[in-house]
């Protein structure tokens, strides 16, 4: 018996038509409707629809036009209605659904909002100044005013009732089926810091550094890792950043001498480039503070001290030692980065590749890395250190990923 329901149920399946689908999501989204579960009754709306038999469902066009009404979506309300009046094969049906999406262009225009920065929340105060008579608009103007009371993600676009309106006490007027733009810029300082912090972003870049030049020959690629803060200051961002980086030294005989662990800080600023699609290209200049290890040195011998200078060539054998130091850098970095849309979790990925120009001294001290053994013995407790200044040229290549707030 239980093998018989089994198979009734896949021949069930299997002779089901695209329409039976369609009619059950119609169903699901009456329902849902009906229970205040707009979100839900939306999700039954959009799978019907996916279907081949979705977007010729009379009864789908007509629950669609009714949940959009219900999310307050006037723009999506319209369209299904026409999308209703145009499969109707009911005269008086389509009359009704081509009278209701002419009223919502009549009645209804568009205003987008754009705040300081992309991406920030602020409260919208939505007032009319004049009154609303009609039932239908007025409750949708109690709905839309609640809705947006609490912080709001901008920039965003809705729709509003004809007429003279204030929102965030400018005046603008919505004229019908037409669009109007509202710029809410911050007052005051403390409204200005608070819309940078909440458009500012935390990243991480992991990656690798390639020292050029002869100050670090002896330098081979190493792991570098920089965690940076950016906030937007009117045009251009802010980066603080603070990074972490591993170079290893070479002897002359290529084998990997000793590792050094460098920490170093970062200002810039830079600019994002928008283009069509979710890439942003962000071109940045600054300067950075970076401690420097491995730099080879030079040395005359002597029982004593040694008097070190540093190397401009490819280090030797002779002359085992090494001395760190700190460095101004100016840097020129590029990064390219693939954000989410306004609205969605504000999450980015991309690479980076920063070049980096080392202006630097050495400390006074150096350190050796001979092995233990006989040689030992004629290598001095100390050296010293001219003041000469060196350069070199590193640059990096990095994935990277950021988090907004």
């Amino acid at each position: 018996m239980i093998w018989l329901q089994l198979a009734f149920l896949w021949v069930s399946t299997v002779l089901a038509s695209p329409s039976d689908d369609v009619n059950h999501h119609v169903i699901q989204a009456e329902h849902f409707l009906k229970r205040g579960w707009v979100a839900d009754a939306e999700a039954e709306y959009q799978a019907a629809y996916s279907l081949p038999e979705g977007p010729k469902s009379t009864d789908l066009a007509s629950v669609g036009a009714r949940i959009a009404w219900a999310r307050l979506d006037v723009e999506s309300a319209m369209l299904r209605s026409q999308q209703l009046a145009s499969l109707s094969s009911d005269p008086n049906t389509a009359r009704a659904a081509r009278i209701r999406a002419e009223s919502y262009a009549n009645d209804f225009g568009f205003v987008e909002i754009h705040g300081a920065h992309p991406g920030t929340r602020a409260p919208l105060s939505l007032q009319a100044n004049q009154p609303i008579l009609d039932p239908r608009l007025a409750d949708y103007s109690r709905q839309i005013q609640e809705k947006h009371r609490t912080p709001t993600m901008l920039p965003i676009r809705f729709a509003l009732p004809v007429g003279p309106w204030e929102i965030n006490g400018q005046p603008v007027l919505i004229s019908a089926d037409q669009e109007s733009l509202i710029e809410l810029s911050s007052q005051g300082s403390k409204q200005r810091l608070s819309a940078a912090l909440q458009a500012s972003r935390v990243e991480i870049s992991s990656g690798f550094l390639f020292w050029l030049g002869p100050s670090k020959e002896s330098s081979v690629p190493g792991p570098a890792v920089d965690l940076r803060w950016i906030m937007p200051l009117q045009e251009m961002d802010l980066e603080a950043t603070v990074n972490w980086n591993s170079a290893w030294s070479l002897h002359s005989s290529g084998h990997v001498q000793r590792q050094n662990f460098d920490m170093g800080g970062a200002v810039a600023m830079g600019r994002d480039i928008s283009t069509p699609s979710a890439l942003f290209i962000r071109p940045v200049l600054g300067v950075q503070l970076q401690s420097i290890s491995n730099l080879d040195l030079i040395c005359n011998q002597s029982l004593e001290c040694w008097s070190c200078t540093q190397a401009t060539g490819e280090p030797s054998d002779s002359t085992p030692v090494s001395a760190q130091g700190w460095a101004l850098m100016p840097l020129a970095a590029l990064s390219l980065d693939y954000r989410a849309p306004p609205g969605l979790p504000a999450m980015a990925s991309g690479f980076r590749l920063s070049f980096f120009h080392a202006i630097g001294k050495t400390t006074e001290s150096g350190t050796t890395a001979l092995p233990p053994g006989p040689t030992t013995s004629s290598v001095p407790t100390h050296w010293q250190v001219d003041n000469s200044i060196f350069h070199s040229w590193q640059f990096r290549l990095q994935a990277s990923i950021a988090l907004a707030f």
